[in-house]
């Protein structure tokens, strides 16, 4: 970023919900809009368990990984 660029800005997918989108700018944070599914957004994947017990799993669309829950 060049001098007098803002510190922080929101990078959000072209498919985030409006809502969640102002929601950010009212906040004071200042939005860069990219494509949807933008690598530059970063790649997650995720295991947690369920109240019950059971393991849950997501992985990223982005990304070659995979999730199962067994």
């Amino acid at each position: 970023m060049g001098a007098g660029a803002p510190a922080h800005v929101a990078s959000v997918e072209g498919d985030m919900g409006e809502e969640t989108t102002e929601a950010l700018r009212a906040a004071g944070f200042p939005i860069r809009v990219c494509a949807d599914l933008d690598e530059a957004v970063g790649q997650g994947q995720l295991v947690r368990r369920a109240a019950n017990g059971a393991p849950r799993a997501a992985a990223d669309p982005r990304s070659d990984g995979s999730a199962v829950s067994c």
